[in-house]
């Protein structure tokens, strides 16, 4: 029973590892949104020749804001599922700790 809690105890760990991860790629791309959106504020014709080239027209801007807009929704899902699996093992877990002093 205690190698069971130790491995459930060691996978919520590993698991909220990820959540830390995933949750830093979440900003990371909620912060590329908020760059795309400065830039769909600010008129074309005011755009260097630098901007132009590294972000296209306003059109590719778009495509690209929807573009982050869907990682950054699969990410939220990703990461809501991981949750998920947490509370599910620290459950278990918990239940093991109940069943250990039921036994004792």
């Amino acid at each position: 029973m205690a190698l069971l809690q130790h491995f459930a105890h060691k996978n919520i760990n590993g698991l909220k590892q990820q959540i830390n991860l995933v949750t830093a790629e979440i900003e990371a791309v909620s912060s590329q949104i908020v760059a795309v959106e400065s830039y769909l504020k600010k008129l074309y014709s005011t755009w260097t020749e630098e901007e132009k080239e590294t972000y296209g027209t306003k059109e590719q801007l778009r495509n690209e804001k929807e573009q982050l807009r869907k990682k950054e929704e699969q990410l939220r899902n990703e990461k809501d599922k991981l949750l998920e699996q947490v509370t599910i093992l620290m459950k278990k877990e918990a239940e093991g700790m109940v069943m250990k002093e039921c036994l004792c």
